[in-house]
């Protein structure tokens, strides 16, 4: 009676469960790339097409110099006796499982240089994913299998399937610049938040990545503002023009590490950055210099 009118949500374990959790957020939409197993089947795949590309070249040899058939014997400079031989010839069947196999390797291959491109998995994501597995009350509950429930049935085969985090994909990224501060906003400091915080608040950890992005904005323009307005008070106090030279240096210094810390700029841009903050403390050391 009471299996009769169970509420949908109760029934939700094991995988329907996860993908109502994944579902909402992508990010946690986390695969395995089967790296070392789609390179062991290019690999066969490589050395079945080479075989096969060794044959058909001794059927060809074969055809153009031993064959006592005409049309033999003109395979190699016309495609329409070929094609009219159909499957009698050799040749031709030979030719059409090349096509075939090399349609699937080609396919292949292509499949695998994409998955290369994506970048792996976020740290922090895969965590979140695991506590769900394996230790929050409300997650997984270990239906994957966790050694340490006694009362789940062995399943080795996904056991590890989140184990090696270079060899995982998540269905999308998070929103923002991958720079060293967002990395790090997005690292321990959320995570300590959310299960500290947000978790023991609210019963869950969810949030709006837009909000996490627009204090990463507010905090680099303070700092970015700051810069600038320091080192010119600091430049304005120094009357030596060595030690404003220095000071010079210092603040550039400075300044390119926090484009390198806050930004995901590239080398160029970075110096390029920097030589212009340089002019402007330089400009206004030249129109102060002689005043007391």
């Amino acid at each position: 009676m009471n299996s009769k009118h169970a509420q949908p949500q109760e029934t939700r374990i094991g995988y329907p469960k996860l993908a109502d959790f994944v579902g909402l957020e992508p990010q946690l939409a986390i695969f395995k790339r089967f790296g070392s197993l789609n390179a062991e089947n290019l690999l066969y795949m490589q050395a079945e097409i080479a075989s096969l590309e060794e044959d058909l070249r001794l059927v060809v040899a074969d055809d153009v110099s031993t064959s006592n058939d005409e049309a033999s014997r003109k395979f190699a400079t016309s495609w329409r006796i070929l094609q009219k031989a159909g499957r009698d010839s050799i040749q031709w069947r030979k030719r059409m499982e090349l096509r075939e196999k090399l349609r699937e390797y080609n396919s292949a291959l292509l499949q695998c240089v994409q998955l290369q491109r994506l970048d792996p998995v976020n740290k922090r994501d895969l965590s979140t994913l695991h506590r769900w597995l394996w230790i929050r009350d409300d997650g997984g509950e270990g239906f994957l299998y966790d050694d340490r429930r006694k009362d789940t049935a062995p399943d080795t085969s996904t056991k590890n399937l989140y184990k090696e985090r270079k060899d995982l994909i998540s269905l999308a990224d998070r929103p923002g610049e991958k720079d060293t501060f967002t990395e790090l906003l997005n690292g321990k400091i959320l995570e300590f938040f959310n299960e500290k915080v947000l978790y023991k608040l609210r019963g869950d950890s969810t949030y709006d990545d837009r909000t996490l992005l627009r204090i990463a904005d507010t905090i680099v323009t303070i700092f970015s503002s700051l810069l600038l307005i320091v080192s010119t008070i600091v430049l304005y106090f120094i009357h030596s023009t060595i030690a404003r030279l220095w000071a010079v240096a210092g603040f550039n210094i400075l300044f390119a590490f926090m484009l390198k810390l806050f930004t995901n700029g590239e080398r160029i841009g970075i110096f390029a950055a920097a030589a212009a903050f340089a002019s402007v403390q330089v400009v206004f050391i030249g129109t102060t210099s002689g005043q007391t």
